[in-house]
């Protein structure tokens, strides 16, 4: 019998392709080019924007978990978080705010984007600290899938596919149902995974059944 995908594409599953880059730029596409919220939002994380490959992902990546908080308070005094983009910005690039899974993930899936990453916005299932086999969790975590591209520039640098999570201080595992988030006293980090970046698993790899393909890896 087989599992439904611990996590699937929202909408269409469609992946998107930011603006096209100026040709023979070894940088990618200059600052005042881009959107003035991707703008802000990289000098809010303090990164300076180049071509969209792994080196570009990883320090995007790290610096947004390093700068812009988690945090769930918008609830506990009624006020409504915001899912739209330019409310988003507002609150975390502008407010100097933190946000939860849907702020973060959908900030950093527009921003990406922009700056000509392939990303599909996927929603997944929380299994933190439950053991292989537990019965399926809703579907109430957003993340993003993100393909990248290597360059000249950027040797060893190879373009992948991506699970990335910036609104999770956990780790990922690999078991053999997949990629799960590792518990704080098991966590073990994948040689492929940074942080909240881990390398998407193939049909081959031991994702989830029924997943066929690195947009239903299991976490």
């Amino acid at each position: 019998m087989t599992s439904t995908p611990a996590i699937r594409p929202t909408g269409s599953g469609t992946p998107t392709t930011g603006p096209a880059r100026a040709p023979g730029s070894p940088d990618g596409q200059p600052a005042d080019e881009l959107p003035p919220d991707v703008v802000a939002y990289l000098d809010r994380i303090g990164v300076t924007p180049g071509p969209p490959d792994v080196a570009l992902l990883s320090r995007i990546v790290r610096a947004h978990v390093a700068t812009i908080p988690f945090e769930n308070l918008d609830p506990f005094t009624g006020t409504e978080p915001p899912v739209e983009r330019a409310d988003i910005v507002a609150k975390l690039v502008h407010g100097h705010r933190g946000g939860w899974c849907f702020e973060h993930n959908r900030l950093l899936h527009d921003v990406l984007g922009d700056l000509g990453y392939r990303v599909t916005p996927l929603v997944g299932r929380v299994r933190l600290g439950l053991p292989d086999g537990a019965p399926p969790t809703m579907r109430t975590h957003r993340l993003t899938l993100v393909r990248t591209t290597g360059t000249a520039e950027t040797p060893g640098a190879a373009g992948g596919t991506f699970v990335v999570d910036v609104a999770s201080a956990a780790r990922f595992r690999r078991s053999r149902c997949g990629w799960s988030a590792a518990p704080p006293s098991r966590r073990r980090t994948p040689s492929t995974a940074s942080g909240p970046m881990a390398r998407a698993p193939g049909p081959s790899s031991g994702a989830a059944a029924g997943s066929g393909s690195p947009s239903t890896p299991s976490i």
